[in-house]
């Protein structure tokens, strides 16, 4: 474990951390800036902790789960889960003992600002500096529920756009990339489906032609009765 303040550079910050933070490989944990040794706040290396009122009661609290603001009376004035909303639905920022501020947007995004202006990032690690991919494209309604994706830039791709960019060198469709993007294919215009009504050719009809002439077969040979379809 190293001695506090001695590893700024693994909490993310240029500025050097006060003797009162102590960063290790397991967690960070800030003290009472007076000297007292009373923990304020502590963040593990998942982003799960706590932060304290003054009264020692707890403010905010955030585990593999989910987290909650509390007052000052221990009410719980907001709550979630982090598979159905990333954090509290207004970022929440408070001072935790003289000069610490503690800023909470997100899992992957929760800081503690230093006195010195030192910044420590408590979040979760793995995401970016404003949540996942899916947090910032995302608009989502009440209880988390995604409405709509909002695809902007180079996210903003067209139909041929994104089946050039789902395609296999040797045919197919990259399937797995199309479901981690969560792609869903806007409506055709004239101009792209030329496009890609030109791409077609014999060889490519054929599967789809030999099956047409074989299900015709089946139904002029009455196998298949009238109410009943062939894969029954």
């Amino acid at each position: 474990m190293s001695a506090p303040g001695s590893a700024a550079a693994s909490a993310g910050a240029s500025t050097p951390l006060p003797s009162t933070v102590l960063v290790s490989k397991y967690g960070k944990t800030f003290f009472d800036e007076g000297g007292s040794g009373k923990v304020l706040m502590s963040f593990d290396s998942q982003g799960n902790g706590f932060a304290n009122h003054p009264s020692g009661h707890p403010a905010v609290t955030t585990t593999e789960v989910g987290g909650c603001i509390c007052d000052t009376d221990t009410d719980i004035v907001e709550e979630w889960v982090w598979r159905k909303r990333d954090g509290p639905r207004t970022p929440f920022e408070m001072r935790v003992g003289t000069s610490y501020t503690l800023v909470l947007r997100g899992r992957h995004d929760c800081e503690v600002i230093c006195g010195n202006g030192a910044r420590v990032q408590v979040g979760k690690p793995g995401g970016t500096a404003h949540g996942t991919y899916l947090d910032r494209v995302a608009e989502r309604g009440p209880g988390g529920r995604i409405l709509k994706l909002q695809l902007r830039g180079k996210h903003n791709q067209t139909l041929i756009d994104r089946q050039n960019a789902s395609q296999n060198p040797d045919g197919g469709a990259k399937l797995a990339q199309v479901h981690e993007k969560c792609w869903k294919l806007p409506p055709m215009g004239m101009a792209e489906a030329r496009v890609i009504s030109r791409r077609s050719n014999e060889a490519d009809l054929a599967p789809v032609r030999q099956n047409a002439d074989w299900i015709e077969g089946i139904k002029a040979g009455g196998a298949v009765k009238k109410g009943e379809t062939i894969w029954k």
